[in-house]
């Protein structure tokens, strides 16, 4: 009996893809954004690295190969965020640019261009991907975690309340069942 009440629970507490999707798309309207949100890479070497025409050319130009090429000499790198398909908020952002002051950051974050900042020890490569702005539904890969959490506590509830009712329906078939 135990190893079925296991096995029970793990299979209908189980989330899947396809459960944080279908919840996603039925709830997708209470998903709005109270803040902006990023989608970034940029990276920061030391001015005196003998490749940097290379990195900025193909940080710049970011195909497969560039990104491998950008992960391969991640070593020389003081700092760096290549993962573009991240969401990040403003909060994620300024730890990213923490070498950078706010107000650069905040031009940053207003123009898709590709920036370069200098100063007297690096030089900074900065790329807004995209940018999600209050007020619009944010995406599911945003919010998988938050989504796979509630799926979770709604499946774990409804087996809760069917493992209740089990134990209830056994009582009653057994006349073990008092009132009180």
């Amino acid at each position: 009996a135990y190893r079925e009440f296991v096995l029970k629970s793990t299979m209908d507490t189980l989330t899947t893809k396809s459960m944080i999707s279908a919840f996603y798309k039925s709830n997708k309207r209470n998903f709005l954004l109270k803040e902006p949100i990023y989608r970034i890479r940029h990276l920061s070497f030391p001015l005196d690295n003998v490749d940097r025409l290379e990195i900025t050319r193909r940080f710049k130009r970011f195909d497969v190969d560039d990104v491998s090429f950008l992960d391969s000499l991640s070593f020389q790198f003081t700092n760096y965020f290549i993962s573009d398909s991240i969401w990040l908020n403003r909060i994620e952002v300024r730890d990213q640019l923490h070498y950078i002051d706010a107000q650069d950051q905040k031009r940053l974050l207003k123009s898709p261009d590709y920036h370069e900042v200098k100063d007297s020890l690096a030089l900074y490569l900065f790329q807004l991907v995209d940018r999600l702005d209050r007020g619009n539904v944010a995406p599911v890969s945003y919010l998988e975690n938050t989504i796979g959490d509630i799926v979770f506590n709604q499946r774990k509830l409804e087996f809760l309340r069917s493992f209740d009712n089990d134990i209830l329906q056994d009582a009653i078939k057994t006349k073990k069942f008092e009132k009180y």
